[in-house]
């Protein structure tokens, strides 16, 4: 069996080489599209293409799920432990509408703004209520 410190190496490493490699196929669901976008099939780490989610980004580049990995992988990296507040002040600092330049999704979106709109003390913002994500099961993400 291999060391746990192994497994958990393996999982992150794992997560960003995946999420890396589906980059230019991501959110393609409609077989015909993908088939007609990739006729060889997904190779994986695709250069986005023109009109897709991730446009701009290039092989290689992660999509905006696995730059939000990165900045959890650094917060518990610099913290020593995981950390509520300094994970989510990442998060938004990282993800400020101008800041992050790919595509941010509406969980994302809605993070920042709720945090940007809470008019008490920042260090009293609970993390813990990003934002809605029901949408996604209607094709609205």
């Amino acid at each position: 069996m291999m060391p746990r410190d192994t497994q958990l190496q393996g999982a992150i490493w794992g997560q960003f080489v995946g999420d890396a490699a589906a980059l230019g196929s991501h959110w393609i669901y409609d077989l015909s599209k993908l088939d007609q976008e990739f006729p060889g099939g997904v190779q994986g780490f695709e250069t986005p293409k023109k009109g897709h989610y991730h446009f701009g980004k290039e092989t290689g580049d992660q999509t905006h799920y696995g730059d939000g990995a990165l900045v959890l992988l650094e917060s518990i990296a610099g913290n020593r432990q995981f950390s509520v507040r300094e994970f989510g002040r990442a998060f938004v600092t990282t993800f400020e509408e101008g800041a992050y330049t790919g595509y941010r999704d509406k969980a994302t979106r809605g993070t920042v703004n709720n945090y940007r709109k809470f008019s008490g003390p920042p260090e009293r913002f609970d993390f813990q209520q990003g934002a809605d994500d029901y949408d996604w099961r209607q094709g609205r993400v």
